[in-house]
């Protein structure tokens, strides 16, 4: 459940067939053919409710109205969706109307989650105290920040988050570029609460995305190489 692989290119029905066998996924409604320029809460409620798959509903601005992005991840809560994925500057009417969704009646229990996308490079230490101030003050459950990692230097400023006590356990880290594979591994080593990853075949909904098997080989991996590194330095100690 630590890997999260998203999915949402191509017709519903491919997505759905992708959904299955997934124990946690992103669902990309802005990628998704629906056979229509209006989709309906029963094409949410298929994709959602229909698989058993733990999901989160993701959004992204471009393609639909606001008001119809409203509707979309209203629906997706309503059909079961675990997250809701925001832009962590969206629209205030937006987050309201996602917020209320999430926090009563039948759409209790789901998590907010609100991301921030830095294209360019990875954020400075004062951007990113900024970015996690605006995802307190905004009621993220969890703060999700994908970025370029050029370098070791990159990757320690992003990974002390985890550190922060108040943030353990709900960011999210999702490197860009040629590091991106190593540096999820290293965010989920550090207690990340999840990384994404993309299906095992079929099309990527990003391409900097590694796929979820050759992503969690190279988790285990590393996992096992630092253990035994461990035991040795201990043995060598005493």
């Amino acid at each position: 459940m630590r890997l999260c692989v998203s999915v949402g290119v191509g017709p519903i029905a491919e997505v759905i067939a992708r959904l299955r066998g997934l124990g946690f996924a992103e669902v990309r409604l802005d990628l998704i053919d629906f056979g229509s320029d209006a989709p309906s809460f029963d094409d949410l409620s298929r994709l959602f409710g229909a698989t058993g798959t733990r999901t989160v509903a993701t959004c992204r601005p471009g393609r639909f109205s606001e008001s119809t992005r409203v509707d979309l991840l209203t629906w997706a809560i309503r059909a079961s969706a675990d997250f809701v994925d925001l832009e962590l500057d969206a629209p205030e009417a937006l987050l309201r109307h996602v917020t209320q969704a999430l926090r009563e009646g039948e759409c209790a229990g789901g998590r907010l989650i609100l991301s921030h996308h830095h294209l360019q490079n990875a954020p400075s230490e004062s951007e990113l105290w900024r970015l996690l101030a605006s995802g307190r003050a905004r009621g993220a459950d969890l703060i999700k920040i994908a970025c370029p990692v050029h370098d070791s230097r990159d990757a320690a400023r992003l990974l002390a988050l985890q550190d922060l006590s108040e943030w353990r356990g709900r960011i999210v880290l999702a490197g860009l570029g040629q590091l991106a594979g190593l540096f999820r591994c290293l965010a989920l080593l550090k207690g990340a609460a999840f990384t994404y990853a993309a299906p095992d075949s079929g099309p990527k909904v990003l391409d900097d995305q590694p796929r979820a098997t050759d992503l969690w080989r190279a988790f285990e991996r590393l996992e096992r190489a630092l253990q035994e590194r461990w035991i040795c330095d201990t043995s060598y100690r005493y």
